[in-house]
């Protein structure tokens, strides 16, 4: 069997969609052929070909602004187009999971997100699977799959893991930070600063609203 993995992050190296990827693989260790695709880094057009003849697509995607990267947008696009030519009209469809991570707190912020990829699913008739919305991303950035603050979203990852290599489908999943909102939003606000400092600003500009 074969499963391909589809890295959505506009980020060239790391992101917490490239981690959550990589926890992923682990997970079908020895179960399945792995073949993975950078859609930044390849383009719609080169990321296809590896694709082709894969039983199920795992598309991980940071939420940007409700919705999905630009870059991803135009892939699902030419994958569509790609499909719709008659000499591949009969050609199968792998089945489709999305991971899709915010750094929101709520993991439903996601939500529009997971709707547009199955819309295109449906439009394309690509059979759908399951999506996984995870909440407080970052700290994917921070902090192992393993770790206290993560384990709940890791748990997801791995009953995602089993429905692809099962090829079957279920509810969409929803996780967040193992920790509560008010020491994420701590947490957030402390990093911020931080990063201020690092660029030479004061405090006071993080408040600023320029285009209001």
């Amino acid at each position: 069997m074969k499963i391909a993995l589809l890295g959505g992050s506009p980020k060239p190296n790391g992101g917490s969609s490239a981690i959550i990827l990589e926890a992923l693989r682990a997970s079908f260790a020895g179960a399945a052929e792995i073949s993975a695709a950078s859609l930044l880094r390849d383009g719609p057009q080169a990321s296809l070909p590896p694709l082709y003849g894969a039983a199920a697509w795992v598309l991980a995607a940071p939420l940007y602004v409700d919705s999905l990267p630009s870059h991803v947008i135009r892939f699902l696009e030419e994958t569509g187009e790609f499909f719709e030519r008659p000499e591949n009209a009969s050609a199968p469809r792998p089945r489709l999971y999305a991971i899709v991570n915010c750094g929101f707190y709520e993991a439903r912020q996601n939500a529009l997100a997971i709707a547009a990829l199955k819309l295109f699913a449906e439009r394309s008739a690509f059979p759908w699977g399951r999506a996984l919305g995870i909440g407080a991303g970052a700290l994917w950035e921070r902090f192992s799959p393993g770790s206290w603050f993560t384990r709940g979203a890791a748990g997801a990852l791995a009953e995602l893991a089993r429905d692809a290599l099962a090829l079957a489908g279920g509810e969409d999943l929803f996780v967040t930070a193992n920790m509560p909102r008010l020491l994420y939003y701590w947490g957030a606000n402390r990093s911020w600063r931080a990063l201020a400092r690092e660029k030479g600003l004061k405090p006071d500009a993080l408040r600023r609203a320029p285009y209001s």
